[in-house]
């Protein structure tokens, strides 16, 4: 779902309505904890300011990028997150 918003292919709504479903019951991982909460953080700011979605977009990749990386170099088989 977070390469389908990253791409456009849905609106910040779904994706935000997606995030929230998925990360109901926790983690168990402390760096996936991390991510969760600066994914969430992002999205009330953007929510409470004049943020495009161009604008989240953009900050999302900054904050999920680094991660995907990081789990692609530690797993080479895990799928990608954007």
């Amino acid at each position: 779902m977070t390469a389908r918003y990253a791409v456009g292919q849905i609106d910040s709504d779904s994706f935000q309505d997606w995030f929230l479903q998925v990360s109901l019951g926790g983690f168990a991982d402390d760096d996936a904890k991390h991510l969760a909460n600066r994914i969430e953080g992002l999205l009330a700011e953007a929510s409470h300011t004049s943020w495009s979605e161009a604008d989240l977009r953009e900050e999302l990749a900054n904050v999920i990028r680094p991660a995907a990386i990081a789990t692609k170099m530690h797993n080479p088989d895990a799928e990608a997150v954007v």
